[in-house]
């Protein structure tokens, strides 16, 4: 039986998350990407893949959580890190929905929105609508234990900016 429960678990896990485990499957293969351990501050283990931003598939792609954690090797802060594994975290409450729901709203609503939309804001501005705005991406902080107001407060914030400070925020 105790040989039985975890194979269960990781065929209940496959099934309910297909879409998702295959995606993240062919784009660890794609990309060739190279499993790596990271450790926390609390001491918490993150297994995620890098892979290289060199062709023409990865170079606009910054990273993704779905089941596996998939960052490019210039996107591996902790904050990052913590951010995707809190996507994983939601792959498994939305089940086959969660490529709808979770990658479009990301993706497209959030990710590509910021970039065609807000290029001409500060980088303040963008990482405050991008992160503390969607809700998608809140609630991705919020299940990886990022502190969003710790990275924002390291972002200097110009006078003129258009979203308000973070406690404990100096502006520029």
């Amino acid at each position: 039986m105790k040989i039985l429960r975890p194979v269960l678990r990781f065929l209940l896990d496959w099934i309910w998350q297909f879409p998702q485990m295959l995606l993240s499957v062919i784009l660890v293969k794609i990309t060739k990407a190279e499993k790596t351990v990271f450790k926390t501050a609390e001491g918490r283990e993150i297994t995620y893949y890098l892979f290289k931003r060199n062709t023409k598939f990865t170079k606009f792609f910054s990273g993704k959580g779905t089941v596996k954690i998939l960052l490019h090797d210039r996107n591996n802060d902790e904050t990052t890190i913590k951010h995707e594994n809190g996507h994983c975290g939601q792959s498994p409450m939305f089940g086959w929905l969660f490529l709808v729901i979770a990658g479009i709203s990301s993706a497209l609503f959030s990710n590509m929105w910021c970039r065609w939309f807000h290029r001409n804001w500060c980088r303040y501005d963008r990482h405050y609508w991008y992160y503390k705005k969607r809700w998608i991406e809140r609630w991705a902080d919020r299940l990886g234990g990022v502190d969003r107001d710790a990275k924002l407060r390291m972002i200097p914030r110009r006078a003129d900016a258009r979203f308000p400070p973070v406690p404990g925020q100096v502006t520029a």
